[in-house]
């Protein structure tokens, strides 16, 4: 498993971006991926955001061990919006002292609903039976 070196960063930006449709890795496995995060964050300098356009993103982001309140759905028919949004995100974060993000997008992001929203999270519960797309990373 080969990952970055972050030797002389103060912070590390992990962005993962999916359209819901099948993903299917033959060199990584969602437990793999989940230790991978961990590990990371656990550094104390890395920050995971993860953005999904179904209705299962906040499901899926948690899965991979991303912060629900940094795993958020994104309107794909939107995306000029999602871009200046998650630009917006990285630039104030590049900025401020935290070396960590726990809360990645702050304030009204266009074309985003976050996963912490207790209302978006009851409505994304309520429809995962309706369409389920699913992230496969298993071998």
């Amino acid at each position: 498993m080969q990952t970055a070196s972050t030797d002389g960063f103060d912070k590390t930006i992990t962005v993962i971006m999916t359209d819901g449709e099948e993903n299917s890795s033959r060199e990584w496995t969602l437990q793999a991926i989940r230790e991978l995060i961990k590990s990371k964050e656990a550094a104390g300098n890395w920050t995971f955001v993860f953005l999904g356009a179904n209705l299962d993103a906040f499901a899926q982001g948690a899965s991979l061990g991303v912060p629900m309140a940094n795993a958020v759905r994104y309107d794909p028919a939107n995306y000029r919006g999602v871009y200046a949004s998650l630009s917006k995100s990285t630039n104030l974060f590049s900025a401020a002292p935290e070396r960590m993000a726990g809360d990645f997008f702050k304030g009204d992001a266009t074309g985003i609903e976050k996963g912490d929203d207790p209302g978006i999270r009851q409505k994304a519960a309520s429809h995962r039976g309706v369409r389920r797309n699913s992230l496969d990373v298993s071998n």
